[in-house]
């Protein structure tokens, strides 16, 4: 994307220490309506990559076609599922986020395991966690526990080819007219933010003049934050439509 302050959105990607890149985003516009779409595969192999980048499409096409995000991500779980229940089908999988603009509208917000969505409102607030984890530690954080492994944040109840019988899938939704900035996140990219105590600098970033500018200054903060192993790292930044 330019760096022109009209952009409206951004996204960037660093693969980290995996083999092979298995987030992907997508974006599609019509009449107005715009879809953005991401996915973090499960798994690292080319054929998660392929299926993830394909499904990721197919989201941010169902987005523009529903017209909201429940709707588009709960239809193409259902067709996921079915396609995993066959024999010999590949072990592939994904979490996945979707938000829906459309002119004059609610912003709506769907998702499966551990993708994230963030509102920062307008005027630099800190920002909003949209989502909420589909995965064993949220369950036990809810359930009471304190005491929750850490190794607990990636093992997650909900995906795209779940073949359970009602696959959780979460929705939110922003006024029409909120303004502000969206991000869309996959847990590679947000964690060193949302649970390390770094929220502070995550507010910071997202007020850069562009989305551009802005999705740039995240992705190097995670790579810097990253140690001896780094997660693919997926973010894309959008600006909303205010008032």
């Amino acid at each position: 994307m330019s760096a022109a302050r009209n952009e409206l959105y951004a996204r960037r990607q660093d693969q980290g220490s995996r083999r092979f890149q298995c987030d992907a985003t997508a974006v599609r516009t019509r009449g107005g309506v715009r879809s953005y779409a991401l996915l973090d595969g499960i798994g690292d192999t080319a054929l998660v990559r392929e299926w993830t980048r394909e499904n990721t499409r197919f989201l941010a096409e169902g987005g523009i076609e529903h017209g909201e995000a429940y709707g588009a991500l709960r239809a193409l779980s259902a067709v996921c599922a079915v396609e995993a229940r066959r024999p010999g089908a590949a072990e592939v999988g994904a979490v996945a986020v979707l938000a829906v603009v459309v002119p004059g509208k609610p912003v709506t917000i769907a998702w499966c395991g551990d993708a994230r969505a963030y509102h920062q409102p307008a005027g630099g607030r800190e920002p909003v966690l949209l989502t909420q984890d589909h995965n064993l530690r949220q369950q036990a954080l809810d359930a009471g526990r304190r005491d929750v492994p850490d190794d607990w944040r990636h093992v997650v109840y909900s995906h795209l080819a779940d073949t359970g019988d009602d696959p959780a899938i979460g929705q939110a939704a922003l006024p029409t007219g909120s303004g502000g900035r969206l991000l869309l996140a996959s847990d590679g990219a947000y964690e060193c933010f949302h649970d390390y105590g770094q929220e502070a600098v995550l507010a910071d970033v997202l007020q850069e003049i562009t989305p551009a500018r802005a999705v740039r200054r995240m992705l190097d903060f995670t790579a810097q934050w990253a140690r001896s192993y780094a997660d693919n790292a997926t973010a894309l930044i959008a600006d909303l439509p205010g008032p």
